[in-house]
């Protein structure tokens, strides 16, 4: 039997961790009734639901968080907060409606400072931008696809 199950004993804190992992288990894979859950456990059929919506929880905000991470790794270069002259150096590139994503892959940090009118500076605000949208895109692209980053040797 094949589920989508989201929720693993380590996202339960305290002391009944396993507990409530297979509480959370019986309800939503197996479907099994609250009292009788309840009576294995001792506990109140009001305490299982109560784990059972942590549980639920858990995996919704799981998601949301995923949701959130694809929805701004599709934002365009234009919607960065970066001041105007760097958006005049990515215009220049031809790259302001590019999803951030795509702009990572097909550039390097070394490319864009070889542009006209980009210096470190420009380059270091553009890179913060893109450590506010999301910090592991950042890290990526400054390692300078598969080679360590230093701006120091750039100008």
């Amino acid at each position: 039997m094949t589920t989508l199950f989201r929720t693993y004993h380590y996202d339960f804190k305290g002391e009944h961790r396993e507990r409530n992992w297979d509480i959370y288990r019986m309800r939503v894979v197996e479907k099994r009734t609250l009292d009788s859950i309840g009576m294995k456990y001792g506990l109140s059929q009001e305490r299982v639901r109560q784990i059972v919506a942590k549980g639920e929880r858990i995996t919704y905000r799981r998601a949301w968080i995923k949701e959130e991470a694809a929805r701004k790794s599709d934002m365009v270069m234009e919607a960065l907060n970066i001041p105007v002259a760097v958006l005049n150096v990515l215009g220049n590139m031809g790259v302001l409606d590019m999803p951030l994503k795509d702009f990572v892959k097909s550039h390097t940090p070394a490319a864009v400072l070889r542009e006209y009118n980009c210096g470190r500076k420009k380059l270091r605000q553009l890179i913060a931008a893109i450590e506010e949208i999301d910090p592991d895109v950042s890290n990526i692209w400054t390692a300078g696809h598969g080679q360590n980053y230093n701006p120091a040797k750039h100008g």
